[in-house]
C-alpha cells in the first residue's frame, strides 16, 4: 500500500448497520492515518481560498471530449484538455485568480477569484458555464441521539426491558452484522463470490487503515490506497463514522468479536450481546478517498476524487452522500463527473438519502 502510516481512528471497532453505526459514533476517535496525496493544483481543500471579496467557482469548458476515454485514450485526452484550458488559465491568472485546480475527467478548472472577473471568464467562447464551487456538508451522527436509538434497539418488548433484539442466544456464537448479509442472501452467495479481484473506491472522511477489521488473515491490507482530497490532511478533528461504516459494510473481515455492553458502556446494557462484522465483499480491494474533513467538502474536491478513482482503475465507486445543489444537470460538475466515470467503465453507486427528503439523481 502507498506510504501507509499507523493512525488512531476507530481503534475500538468499525461498525455497520443502523444500530452499529450508532455504536461507532460513540466509540470512534479522530482520524489520524496519514493520507498519501493532497488535492491537486495550488489550492487546498474546502476551507481555503475563500477570503473576503472572492468567490470559489468551477469553470466548465464547452468541449468535454466524450470520445476520449480517460482509460483508453488518457494521453490524447490529457493533451486535448490541456490545450482547451491554457487560454482559460491565462484569463484566470490575469484576473487575479488563486487556488487554481485543473480537472480532466470533467474538462474544468476550479479557482478562487473576484466576482468582477467572472463575467470576463464567461465571455470566453470555450467556456460553457461558470458555477459556484459549492460546499458539501459532511454527514453527522449525534452521539446522544444514536446512543438512545442503540439502547432502544438492543432492549425492547418486555416489561423488564431486558428482552434483547438481535442478540445471540449463546454469546459464544455471535451474530454477524450487517443485517443485509442475511436479508439479501449475501452470506450464502459468499460461498461463490467474495469480491476478489474487484477494486472499490469509497468517498467519505478519514479512516485508520490499520484497524483490525481491515487486516486480512495473511496480514495484508483491505485498504490499499488512501488519498486526501479535503485539503485538511491527516490531523483534522473529524471522527470518521461514515468512512468506517462504508468500509465495514464493504469488506470488514469479521475477525473479532464485540459486545454491545462494552461498546456502549453508558447505555448500561447487559453483557452477552455479541457480534462480528463481515462485509458484503470481504475479499475486495478498497480505495479510501477522503473528501470530508472537519469542515465541509467542496464540489471540486469531489470531482477530483472521482477522477482519481477512474484513473486508478476503480471498478466500483461508492458515493455515500446526497444532494441537489446544482439545479441544472447540464452544468452540475459532480453529475458530469459521474457520467464520465460510467462512460469509462466504472460502476457508480450514489446515495439517495443523505440529503434528507430529496433524492440524489446524478445520471
Amino acid at each position: 500500500m502507498h506510504n501507509r502510516r499507523r493512525g488512531g481512528a476507530g481503534r475500538r471497532v468499525a461498525l455497520t448497520g443502523s444500530l452499529l453505526v450508532s455504536v461507532l459514533a460513540l466509540g470512534a476517535v479522530p482520524a489520524t492515518a496519514a493520507p498519501v496525496r493532497a488535492a491537486t493544483g495550488t489550492g487546498s481543500g474546502s476551507g481555503s481560498g475563500s477570503g473576503s471579496g472572492t468567490q470559489r467557482v468551477i469553470v466548465l469548458l464547452r468541449d468535454q471530449h466524450p470520445d476520449l476515454s480517460p482509460r483508453t485514450n488518457a494521453a490524447r485526452r490529457d493533451s486535448a484538455v490541456a490545450q482547451d484550458q491554457a487560454p482559460v488559465l491565462s484569463l484566470l491568472r490575469n484576473g487575479g485568480a488563486t487556488h487554481l485546480r485543473q480537472l480532466s475527467l470533467v474538462n474544468a478548472v476550479a479557482a478562487t477569484l473576484k466576482p468582477s472577473a467572472i463575467s470576463r471568464i464567461r465571455a470566453d467562447r470555450q467556456v460553457a458555464a461558470v458555477v459556484p464551487d459549492l460546499p458539501i456538508p459532511r454527514p453527522l451522527l449525534h452521539p446522544a441521539t444514536t446512543a438512545a436509538a442503540a439502547t432502544a434497539a438492543a432492549t425492547a418488548g418486555s416489561s423488564s426491558g431486558t428482552t434483547r433484539v438481535g442478540c445471540p442466544k449463546d454469546p459464544k456464537h455471535p451474530v454477524v452484522e450487517p443485517e443485509a448479509l442475511s436479508l439479501t442472501k449475501t452470506d450464502a452467495a459468499q460461498k461463490m463470490a467474495t469480491g476478489k479481484g474487484v477494486k472499490i473506491a469509497f468517498m467519505a472522511g478519514g479512516i485508520d487503515v490499520d484497524n483490525p477489521e481491515f487486516i486480512r488473515p495473511d496480514g495484508s491490507h483491505v485498504i490499499t490506497d488512501y488519498e486526501d482530497f479535503s485539503g485538511e490532511g491527516p490531523h483534522d478533528k473529524s471522527y470518521g463514522e461514515e468512512a468506517f461504516g462504508d468500509a465495514s459494510a464493504l469488506a470488514a473481515q469479521g475477525s473479532r468479536t464485540y459486545d454491545l455492553a462494552e461498546q456502549l458502556p453508558d447505555a448500561k446494557l447487559p453483557k452477552g450481546c455479541t457480534f462480528r462484522i463481515r462485509g458484503l465483499a470481504p475479499d475486495a480491494e478498497l480505495m479510501s478517498l477522503k473528501v470530508f474533513g472537519e469542515n465541509s467538502a467542496s464540489a471540486s474536491g469531489f470531482v477530483d476524487a472521482i477522477q482519481y478513482a477512474v484513473e486508478h482503475g476503480a471498478d466500483v465507486l461508492n458515493q455515500s452522500f446526497g444532494g441537489t445543489s446544482y439545479p441544472d444537470p447540464a452544468t452540475d460538475p459532480i453529475r458530469l463527473a459521474d457520467r464520465a466515470a460510467v462512460a469509462a467503465g466504472t460502476t457508480v453507486v450514489a446515495s439517495s438519502g443523505d440529503s434528507g427528503a430529496a433524492t440524489c439523481d446524478y445520471f
